[in-house]
């Protein structure tokens, strides 16, 4: 399986060093707007080459891990797909990507959100293991093709305790967005609220919290998954 990824920060990147170790990934090319970053993911070995938007088009699975509104534009640009290529976003907000698609590559299209990554971004923010143990959201998958929908859940299931949840594109804002976004809104209010300094330092600097909200997470997910 030919893998290309468009975005090679902390989202695409981190997904190429764990797609890298799966035997069914026969290569990984990469595509990103920003010459720094393509530079930077060659060096580090994230993806085997750049390719052009030509040759990504050709590739069996497309992962698009790029800001919402590039992510829409882009889909524009993969309307002469094969029916048997993937594509798969990685954006947060599901209602206005999934309104956003071609109606022509519908059945090619999976919207997925891990539940996972960190304050940093860029080819030099790539995490190996980001994805490994996380929970993933599958929307409206019923919308999509069973290839493609088949493909998407093979793909994300990385380890033993990877955990896809099945839910519709307004169940992830509607809920989850509280958990994605809830140690920003944090660190946010520790900054500018009452917090003292010295707390809003312990908080942004030190790592104690992260395991109870890993912990968290997975379990608020697999209540949203259930009752949504």
């Amino acid at each position: 399986m030919k893998i290309a990824i468009i975005g090679l920060g902390l989202m695409g990147g981190s997904l190429a060093m764990s797609l890298k170790e799966q035997k069914y990934v026969t290569d990984i090319v990469g595509y990103d707007h920003n010459e720094v970053h393509t530079a930077q993911a060659m060096e580090l070995g994230l993806v085997n080459s750049i390719a052009s938007f030509s040759e990504v088009k050709k590739c069996d699975v497309i992962f698009l891990a790029i800001p919402v509104d590039g992510l829409i534009a882009t889909l524009h640009n993969l309307t002469d797909v094969s029916a048997n290529t993937t594509i798969i976003d990685l954006g947060s907000t599901k209602e206005k990507i999934v309104q956003s698609i071609p109606r022509k590559i519908r059945k090619n299209f999976v919207a997925a959100h891990p539940m996972t990554g960190t304050e940093n971004f860029g080819p030099l923010a790539a995490v190996k293991g980001l994805y490994e143990d996380k929970v993933v959201v599958l929307c409206d998958l019923e919308d999509s093709a069973k290839h493609q929908a088949d493909t998407a859940k093979m793909i994300f299931f990385l380890s033993k305790d990877a955990t896809h949840i099945y839910a519709s594109k307004r169940a992830r804002p509607s809920c989850c967005v509280y958990l994605s976004y809830a140690p920003c809104s944090l660190i946010c209010h520790c900054k500018h609220g009452n917090a003292t300094r010295k707390q809003t330092q312990y908080f942004s600097t030190s790592r104690w919290w992260i395991p109870f909200y890993e912990s968290f997470s997975q379990k608020f997910s697999l209540y949203v998954g259930r009752h949504f």
